[in-house]
């Protein structure tokens, strides 16, 4: 294991991206894609551990993560925001690397990858072109409260909306509820004939 990946567990709850990004049981199609740093902190220490692998002495990490801690917690705001800066430009590229990967990946690809990272218990990835899957009724209806501008929908909190919404959709009758039950009906189907495309993309 390596330093930094011991550190993490000390500092910050290990988070499950960096393992489904480069999973070592075999090749990602995401191995080209730069792990997303955590925070600014994390780049402090990338930076300034090279002096304790440099001493080749035995690294107590307990000691260090204090020694590190105290060190980050002097500076001053000016001197973080430079690790605020580079956090932000890896990131940014992060996320490009990542986009790029997954908009050139084939859906047969995709369907490969996610085979291996169910059998390695890993997160799976999702192929950006793969269907949605369709709105229900309710979802439907909110959508026309949000397109007429009901009050609700306007001042109340999301909670309230969705609660609200409820208690209206309930009091529509039988011909109006019918309208967000077709529409529903519609979206199924066309997932439905979208799906069929999309496996049939996964094998060819």
């Amino acid at each position: 294991m390596s330093f930094i990946k011991a550190f993490g567990s000390l500092t910050i709850k290990r988070s499950f991206t960096a393992k489904s990004l480069h999973p070592k049981k075999f090749t990602s199609i995401l191995d080209s894609v730069p792990t997303k740093p955590r925070n600014p902190w994390q780049i402090f220490l990338r930076e300034h551990i090279k002096e304790y692998k440099d001493r080749g002495e035995k690294i107590d990490l307990k000691s260090v993560a204090k020694t590190f801690g105290d060190k980050w917690r002097a500076l001053p705001e000016s001197e973080k925001e430079k690790y605020s800066v580079i956090y932000k430009k890896e990131v940014a590229l992060h996320k490009a690397k990542l986009e790029n990967v997954l908009n050139n990946t084939t859906p047969k690809q995709f369907k490969t990858e996610n085979e291996l990272r169910k059998k390695y218990n890993l997160e799976l990835v999702k192929d950006p072109r793969q269907p949605r899957r369709p709105k229900n009724n309710f979802l439907f209806y909110l959508d026309h409260l949000r397109s007429t501008s009901d009050p609700i929908m306007v001042t109340a909190d999301v909670k309230t909306q969705l609660s609200e919404a409820a208690k209206k959709y309930k009091t529509l009758d039988a011909s109006e509820a019918q309208i967000y039950v077709e529409k529903a009906k519609a979206a199924s189907e066309q997932y439905a004939r979208d799906m069929d495309a999309y496996k049939l993309s996964t094998a060819s």
